[in-house]
């Protein structure tokens, strides 16, 4: 499947699609993927093991069939390792699991083609008062016609406590892999790789509002930890001060384990 959506009204015309393909649904658990960009590979030495990982006491374990993420257009530094891109293909290569892609229109184009099931968001929703927005989420005055839009998507929602109640909303791709589209399913996994940027970073925090402000959403969202020995030692020192956000996603991480240790789960390659 593929489609385009430029505004928030277009969600709504497309939710009940994905419902009706069984690509989300009451009996789905929907997982996604945050992690490494071109600035925080995963180490070469360890790729194979991080997928394997991922694959045996994540996916197989949730039962999840299609794995979500950015459709990173780019597989970069792979002389290094591997970014979300390079995780995601060892998984689909191995049949573990399919991918679907939420990214910019204008790079959907490129993204690899693996990512089977894609939604492109249109600039529309890539901009908000003005400005670009990537990912994560903001904070402050929603979008036009939101509370609207919120209450359009209630009325397909499957797990209605994982859509945002506070003065905070996600934007961009987030809004669909972190919000609407798990809103859509019984089970909300989000599998993350800390050696990551600003936005996983935000995705994280995200995620977190989520926990500590919608109690009925604990009993459905599970965070698992991807970490190795010494994370964050194959980066320059420009990454490690300038791009990679390893230490700001551990903390965020280990504050919601020790405040909701059913929910976020650690595993170590």
């Amino acid at each position: 499947m593929a489609t385009t959506v430029n505004s928030l009204s277009d969600w709504t015309t497309v939710m009940p699609l994905l419902l009706e393909q069984g690509i989300v649904g009451k009996d789905v658990v929907f997982g996604v993927l945050v992690g490494p960009s071109s600035h925080s590979p995963v180490p070469k030495e360890i790729l194979a093991k991080v997928i394997k990982v991922i694959s045996e006491k994540v996916i197989k374990t949730n039962g999840i069939t299609c794995l979500w993420n950015g459709g990173d257009p780019c597989f970069r530094e792979s002389r290094r390792g591997g970014n979300i891109a390079d995780v995601i293909k060892g998984l689909v290569t191995a049949r573990v699991v399919q991918a679907g892609a939420i990214q910019k229109s204008q790079w959907m184009p490129k993204a690899p083609t693996f990512n089977t099931t894609r939604i492109a968001y249109g600039p529309n929703l890539a901009k908000l008062n003005g400005r670009s927005v990537f990912g994560g989420y903001e904070v402050g005055a929603k979008p036009e016609g939101w509370s609207t839009f919120i209450s359009k998507v209630e009325e397909h929602a499957v797990t209605p406590s994982l859509l945002p109640t506070g003065n905070f909303f996600p934007v961009a791709a987030s809004l669909g892999y972190l919000c609407l589209l798990p809103a859509l399913c019984s089970k909300f996994v989000m599998v993350v790789i800390p050696q990551a940027g600003f936005i996983s970073l935000k995705e994280v925090e995200y995620v977190s509002l989520i926990l500590e402000n919608n109690p009925e959403a604990r009993q459905s969202v599970f965070i698992y930890q991807i970490t190795w020995p010494n994370m964050g030692s194959n980066l320059t020192p420009q990454e490690k001060t300038e791009k990679s956000q390893l230490t700001f996603i551990e903390k965020q991480l280990d504050f919601l384990r020790t405040s909701f240790p059913d929910n976020v789960i650690k595993i170590d390659v």
